[in-house]
This record gives structure tokens, C-alpha cells and sequence, in this order.
């Protein structure tokens, strides 16, 4: 085994973990109107997810997207509410 192997034997699984964790961090942050933590997750899970994106990474990333997406409408709509 090369040390290429050894890298993604060992650490593609925990990269997997911390894309599924931060995944459900944030849409739990996001449901609970916690925008700016919600933005801060969803940041990391894309992070995460473009290291992990040989197995579960791409499904994050477009989770990823997503939420960063509702965010960004639902910090417009708030916006709008102020005038």
C-alpha cells in the first residue's frame, strides 16, 4: 500500500462523518431561524464535502448549496421586513 492509500483507508471515513455531521448541524441550525450559524455549517460542509468527494461529497455539496441558498432568501426576506 502507498501512503495515497493509507490516507483514503483512514481519513475518507471521517471526512464522510464530518460531512453527514455538518449537514444535519446545520439544517438543524437553519430550522431553528440560527442564520448566521446555519451560514457558518453550511460553509464547512462544503469544505468538508470537496475533500470527501469520492463517496458522499457530492450529495453534500448539493445539500451544501441548498441550504446556503434558503439562507440567502430568507436573510433577504428578513431584510425586506425591516422597511
Amino acid at each position: 500500500m502507498t501512503s495515497w492509500d493509507y490516507f483514503w483507508t483512514f481519513a475518507s471515513p471521517v471526512m464522510d462523518t464530518a460531512v453527514i455531521i455538518e449537514v444535519l448541524l446545520s439544517v438543524f441550525l437553519f430550522w431553528k431561524n440560527q442564520l448566521v450559524l446555519s451560514i457558518i455549517c453550511a460553509v464547512l460542509t462544503l469544505a468538508f464535502s470537496i475533500l470527501a468527494l469520492f463517496s458522499v461529497g457530492i450529495y453534500a455539496l448539493i445539500i451544501a448549496w441548498i441550504q446556503l441558498a434558503g439562507v440567502l432568501f430568507l436573510l433577504k426576506k428578513r431584510k425586506n421586513k425591516d422597511f
